[in-house]
């Protein structure tokens, strides 16, 4: 059981409100598409990708008088129908996960005899069906070399998407190619960066600014596997002159 439930800060685990069951271990969504063959009896798989997840939170609302119920369901209701807010859950160990929803019903059931207490049901709708850590996780290195190769290795149990940044803190630079060589694909992007300039690289929203301005790119983003999987090797080419560049890698953690 949670020790504390939150959404958007509102607690759903204090003295007027006691959650007694939460719905949240199951994993995402899946979507499989699968394709039939033309004149057989067999279809084929084609496909695979997480949708979104449901959390349900159920619980009881408790009251001394029968005012102070109705006002306490108002603002629960209220505070509920926030849309798109964090949705915190925190273990008895202390670890937190955390979600990004919208209730997609909510339920507040009140028996005839009992005037100061309500049964409630909220049900949670993830369009990101993975959960987080409540921080996130940076690193950084000096590189004034063409090609510099960084070990990484995360936790969570779903590639994390990292930020990626690089500043400039001298010379010049032409051009930008990054890539994890224990996964699949390069990201190349050919933008001229004077001293004192930046570029990041946003794989979740995958974005590529320098000093705030979208710049063009091709190939692929970036990802990091998980820990079971093993480490990645993050490598950074760059075409320049006399440069010396600090780059920051940031990632938060995502689970199952």
């Amino acid at each position: 059981m949670a020790a504390n439930v939150e959404f958007d800060s509102f607690s759903l685990q204090r003295d007027e409100i006691v959650t007694t069951e939460i719905v949240d271990l199951q994993a995402p969504d899946r979507t499989l598409n699968i394709g039939k063959r033309g004149r057989d009896d067999f279809s084929v798989f084609t496909s695979e990708y997480f949708d979104s997840k449901s959390i349900q939170v159920s619980g009881y609302l408790v009251t001394t008088t029968e005012s102070g119920l109705r006002g306490l369901v108002d603002d629960f209701k209220q505070a509920m129908s926030r849309t798109q807010k964090d949705l915190d859950i925190t273990r008895n160990d202390g670890v937190t996960r955390r979600y990004t929803g919208t209730s997609a019903s909510i339920e507040v059931l009140q028996e005839n005899i009992e005037t100061t207490r309500a049964r409630f049901t909220v049900g949670f709708r993830l369009p990101d069906p993975f959960g987080e850590d409540t921080t996130s996780q940076s690193g950084s290195f000096i590189t004034s070399t063409a090609i510099t190769n960084t070990e990484i290795t995360i936790s969570g149990t779903y590639p994390a998407r990292p930020t990626i940044r690089l500043d400039l803190l001298s010379g010049s630079l032409g051009s930008l190619f990054l890539e994890n060589t224990t996964l699949s694909g390069r990201l190349s992007i050919f933008h001229s960066v004077p001293a004192g300039g930046d570029l990041t690289i946003n794989a979740n929203t995958f974005a590529v600014t320098s000093s705030g301005n979208q710049v063009d790119y091709t190939g692929v983003f970036p990802l990091f596997r998980t820990y079971q999987e093993g480490i990645n090797n993050l490598q950074t080419s760059i075409s320049g002159s006399g440069f010396n560049a600090l780059m920051t890698v940031d990632y938060t953690n995502k689970y199952l």
